[in-house]
């Protein structure tokens, strides 16, 4: 059996740490299946400046987003995909319009924790999100057409695992971080209080490793 962690991480790039309980991270896309699909040329995804020891992962993330990018601009003039981008996105959208929004919404706070954005973005005020969306258009589609690919990569993957026998065992988060798109578009789920900020949250008591327990700092579902 394999088990492959998938969840976008917030901050420190930990998988405790999700920014949501659904999308994917678009940093484990495949430059293999990206140039199967003709998105990116083999010489797109030549890399000569990788450690060969540890990893930079700074160098990899920049190298991902280069070629996501590279991938959007062609995309933009296919038309082949396209129904099964918009079938994606009909299909996800009870979770994906809003996380598409948050990341691209990340994107221009230069990275703020979503609290710290204008208070208008912060309480979902309709005429507030209806201009955010107007202003952040582009970067919103980029974030749904990544997740589009993941998800396409995860199918042809559990495709390939399932005809050579392979179970894959699918590892869901039952936290997500107090900055993820679930906290911001369903604070009511959360016990936060008058300023959005949890009430209490999750940790676990003392162990062999720590004779205090574990503060994670997650907030607790309401339900």
């Amino acid at each position: 059996m394999a088990v492959v962690a998938v969840w976008v991480p917030a901050c420190g790039d930990s998988l405790y740490q999700s920014q949501s309980s659904f999308a994917g991270s678009a940093l484990l896309i495949s430059p293999d299946s990206l140039i199967e699909d003709e998105f990116p040329k083999p010489s797109d995804c030549a890399v000569s400046s990788f450690s060969a020891t540890p990893v930079d992962f700074d160098a990899v993330k920049r190298f991902k987003y280069v070629l996501l990018e590279t991938a959007w601009k062609e995309f933009a003039t296919r038309a082949d995909l396209r129904p099964a981008f918009e079938s994606f996105g009909q299909e996800q959208a009870h979770w994906l319009d809003d996380h598409a929004l948050f990341r691209a919404l990340k994107t221009r706070y230069d990275g703020a924790f979503y609290l710290d954005w204008p208070e208008e973005i912060v309480r979902r005020t309709p005429a507030a999100l209806e201009r955010a969306r107007r202003d952040v258009a582009n970067q919103i589609e980029q974030v749904r057409f990544a997740q589009f690919l993941l998800f396409r990569q995860g199918e042809r993957l559990k495709a390939h695992a399932r005809a050579r026998g392979v179970r894959l065992i699918g590892d869901l988060p039952f936290f997500v971080s107090p900055d993820s798109s679930d906290v911001w578009a369903h604070p009511e789920l959360f016990l936060l209080g008058a300023q959005h900020r949890p009430c209490v949250v999750a940790r676990v008591p003392r162990d062999c490793f720590n004779s205090l327990g574990h503060r994670w700092g997650k907030p607790i579902s309401s339900t």
